[in-house]
């Protein structure tokens, strides 16, 4: 005798709009947290960026300024101010640090006064002042100490991006 088994009817089952619902939710506040990321990820390379430039704006222009002599060559004193033939619009007969005082450029140039390339946007901003060291205090100072120190700020649209200090000594 053959014996047939008989099972229970099955229902094929998908899924119900409830579960697509909370599905669908899920999916997008993932993407959500997944675009949120990328997008600060993105911010903060383009920051990583502008500082890098900046530090390599402001570098340049340090090594030019403290590449001069410390005070204007055949003088026996030093001023913080530029000689007669030395413009304030243009920074090529400049021949000494202090020369560069309250200087501005805006786009920055090259030592031979020609604007440098796709750096719309960006300046820099160079003080010269004197200043006196005591131990590890630097104090600013209206006479001459024999040392002065070169701020060199560096701006893009506007906002300060890096400052450099250092400080040319009269040896």
């Amino acid at each position: 005798m053959i014996r047939r088994v008989q099972f229970p009817a099955t229902r094929s089952r998908g899924f119900t709009m409830v579960e697509t619902a909370v599905s669908t939710l899920l999916v997008g506040l993932l993407l959500v947290g997944a675009l949120r990321t990328a997008g600060s990820s993105m911010l903060a390379q383009n920051q990583s960026m502008r500082r890098a430039q900046a530090a390599a704006l402001a570098d340049s222009l340090m090594t030019d300024i403290l590449g001069k002599s410390y005070m204007e060559p055949g003088a026996t004193a030093s001023a913080i101010t530029r000689e007669s033939g030395e413009s304030s619009t243009s920074k090529v007969s400049y021949d000494d640090v202090d020369d560069f005082n309250q200087w501005q450029e805006q786009p920055p140039q090259a030592a031979d006064g020609t604007a440098l390339s796709n750096l719309s946007g960006w300046k820099r901003k160079v003080l010269v002042s004197w200043v006196s060291v005591s131990g590890t205090t630097i104090a600013s100072t209206s006479t001459e100490s024999n040392i002065k120190q070169v701020t060199v700020q560096v701006f893009f649209n506007g906002a300060l991006v890096l400052t450099r200090i250092s400080l040319a000594t009269n040896s």
